[in-house]
């Protein structure tokens, strides 16, 4: 577009009813330009969020190494999602909320390979490669020469539309920032439900127990098998948590045409040893068999209000869920109860401990197994 054109443009009665876009040759709003680019890898980063909760069941944790592969998987999905969006809007979504499209000389939308030539353009010298502390360098160059009104090396041959300054462009930036907040929150949730649903087949069942303990980083020192037989992993993946020093309880199924309709935890020991732990067993087992019950969602399956109700585990109680009667018995003599969910055993003295938990569907006639 010329200039002869925006200034005719700018004067038709049309235009002086409505605000006139800026026309720049650069974008001296070096602020604007980096909140915009962090919310667009934000925004493109959650593909790969949900691949890792729902499909690697990979929660990350905050080691070097994790947040590195992180970042670039976030611009993977940048090359592949902005060029498209600079080619057929001619802005990003963190653009779009703070007033910035996009142009060619000519004042079209870019070309795809234009497109894509500008992103790689910001990942190389803009980002630095993503290199690690090299790209905070290599950020701080670009914010200098945005704000000093130089032509970055990767807008050269783009024209800038500055909508305008409204400060409710700050607040629906925010806005966006705490609702993609809330859906991170919401996909995490969710993540933690049982991989299947509906009614269990056997093998299900103890598919679920499985995904959990890895997903929640658990390990008892094995893993239950398809049938609910305690095995040994094929590697060990470093997982947090280690009880496999006190007795492993048996898992058994009863099932209804097929399906399981009752589960049954239990332990019995004369060990001299420490005894506990089993609420993990008992929660675990819960979410995946009640949790994978027809109208139950994360909001209904609260693991902290479940375990709340279980107590430390090594108290008798009774309740349902989801119409699911769930009882945890449990009986032991020659151990004091010192600490937390877990029994210490009496010098001197024999010990005993039988633990019975079980969950059963209302109104079903089954065959255990």
């Amino acid at each position: 577009m010329s200039e002869t054109d925006v200034f005719t443009q700018a004067h038709s009665p049309e235009i002086l009813k409505k605000p006139i876009p800026t026309i720049e040759m650069t974008a001296p709003y070096p602020w604007r330009r980096y909140f915009a680019r962090t919310l667009d890898l934000a925004l493109y980063s959650l593909p790969w969020f949900m691949f890792c909760q729902f499909i690697l069941r990979w929660k990350g944790d905050s080691s070097l190494l994790f947040n590195i592969i992180a970042a670039y998987m976030s611009w993977l999905f940048v090359f592949l999602i902005e060029p498209i969006l600079l080619s057929k809007l001619g802005t990003t979504p963190g653009k779009w909320i703070f007033g910035l499209e996009i142009r060619d000389e000519n004042g079209q939308k870019l070309r795809y390979d234009a497109a894509l030539s500008r992103t790689f353009g910001v990942f190389k010298i803009g980002a630095g490669f993503n290199i690690p502390l090299f790209n905070i360098f290599t950020q701080y160059e670009s914010f200098v020469a945005c704000k000093q009104n130089r032509i970055l090396e990767w807008d050269e041959g783009i024209r800038y539309h500055l909508k305008d300054k409204n400060n409710w462009r700050i607040a629906g930036f925010l806005l966006v920032c705490f609702l993609m907040f809330l859906l991170v929150v919401l996909i995490m949730l969710q993540a933690q439900m049982p991989k299947y649903r509906g009614d269990l087949t056997e093998k299900q069942f103890f598919a679920n127990c499985s995904d959990l303990m890895h997903y929640n980083n658990t390990d008892f020192g094995k893993i239950l098998d398809s049938k609910g037989n305690w095995i040994d992993p094929p590697s060990n993946d470093g997982n947090i948590i280690n009880l496999f020093s006190q007795p492993l309880p048996e898992y058994s199924v009863s099932l209804h045409d097929g399906k399981v309709s009752a589960v049954k935890i239990e332990v019995e020991s004369t060990k001299d040893a420490v005894i506990g732990g089993y609420i993990n067993h008992m929660a675990i087992a819960t979410v995946s068999f009640v949790g994978a019950q027809d109208g139950i969602n994360f909001a209904k399956m609260s693991q902290r209000k479940l375990i709340e109700k279980l107590g430390n585990g090594l108290e008798n109680c009774s309740f349902d869920i989801a119409g699911v009667r769930i009882t945890n018995t449990v009986e032991y003599s020659g151990y004091n109860n010192v600490s937390n969910g877990y029994l210490w055993s009496n010098e001197g003295g024999e010990q005993y401990f039988h633990l019975v938990f079980t969950m059963e569907k209302s109104n079903t006639q089954s065959t255990q197994k």
